[in-house]
């Protein structure tokens, strides 16, 4: 069965994903060389909760932690480890937020560029530029 959200259930939740937004941004926007995963998940749980809400991941039993970071080959879900991030890593950043009562998720995945261009790193570039295409697709589709 299907509950369906009032007014005030869906205001909360818009809140809950502006506050998301905001730390998934600056999380991203500290994704550096020399920066390790630890790090940017302690940003990541300092700023969700100077805005007020709870790492949402830290709900899960046994997990410690306010992100999922997934470098390279790590398929998804990684764990933050101590290791700084070097130029050309392909990194995915998921995050999640508890806030009133409801949860919100959202990941991104970027690569930290580099000096040269390489045909491998151009094809990393499209195959994420179409990654993103598909998801605001189908966000439209869901409409």
């Amino acid at each position: 069965m299907i509950d369906l959200k009032t007014k005030q259930e869906i205001e909360i939740m818009k809140t809950g994903g502006k506050i998301l937004a905001d730390v998934l941004f600056e999380v991203l926007k500290n994704i550096k060389i020399g920066v390790s995963e630890i790090e940017l998940d302690q940003l990541a749980e300092k700023l969700i909760l100077e805005k007020g809400g709870e790492p949402g991941f830290k709900k899960v039993e046994g997990y410690k932690h306010a992100i999922c970071i997934s470098t390279n080959d790590v398929v998804v879900h990684g764990i933050p480890t101590n290791y700084k991030l070097k130029e050309g890593d392909v990194v995915g950043i998921d995050c999640g937020v508890y806030y009133k009562g409801f949860h919100t998720d959202m990941a991104q995945t970027v690569r930290i560029k580099d000096k040269g261009l390489r045909i491998k790193e151009d094809e990393i570039d499209e195959f994420l530029k179409i990654g993103e295409k598909a998801m605001w697709e189908g966000i439209k589709a869901a409409k």
